[in-house]
């Protein structure tokens, strides 16, 4: 198993969990405090990319709450969003999909694929979801052969944008902000007509 330099904070290469959450979201705190040292901060880098990860007309929504289908139109791509992180020899990379959710087993194929590609170990990688309903659901759900291709086709394009990444490391700071945005926060059954959602 290969380590990150947090001792306790050592990634399991089993499927992502809620511990394993839990140890990403450590390592990423434990970077951003490592980094108000002066050594280390001059040791930190970032990349990112992006790759578009919109389905064709072809594909099925399976997300969608109330019912799936294929869309109509595009209102906004859908993208696969990687982070790379690097802190002295070590890097870590989060990518995360504008998908309903990915299966567990098509997330360590993603991974085997990045290592092969890159060298990253797997367990320095993660990936995961925005859980938007306005996409497929990258799962097994036997919805026909464009489902399984797009499933298959995820695989390169999120291996290409961590690639992409990892190419672009370059020296970085660590900085954050919080805004306050209520508008966007609905409990849509107040607006959607009475029964629409299904049983409470």
């Amino acid at each position: 198993m290969d380590h990150l330099p947090f001792p306790a904070l050592s990634l399991s290469p089993a499927h992502v969990q809620y511990g394993t959450m839990r140890k990403w979201i450590a390592i990423v705190a434990g970077i951003l405090v490592v980094a108000g040292d002066n050594a280390v901060a001059q040791s930190l880098r970032a990349g990112a990319a992006k790759v578009d990860i919109t389905p064709g007309p072809d594909v099925p929504l399976s997300g969608p709450v109330g019912g799936s289908g294929k869309a109509a139109n595009v209102h906004d791509p859908l993208f696969a969003r990687a982070l790379a992180i690097q802190s002295g020899d070590v890097r870590v990379v989060l990518c995360v999909c504008d998908v309903t959710m990915i299966a567990s087993d098509l997330h360590d194929r993603i991974r085997a694929r990045v290592q092969q590609q890159t060298g990253l170990p797997m367990t320095h990688l993660l990936v995961s979801t925005t859980h938007t309903h306005r996409a497929p659901r990258v799962v097994e759900l036997e919805l026909g052969e464009a489902h399984d291709r797009y499933r298959a086709g995820l695989i390169d394009k999120v291996a290409a944008a961590t690639a992409a990444a990892l190419g672009r490391l370059e020296p970085a700071r660590v900085g954050w902000a919080s805004i306050d945005q209520p508008g966007p926060c609905r409990n849509r059954r107040w607006l959607m007509k009475p029964g629409s959602l299904g049983p409470k």
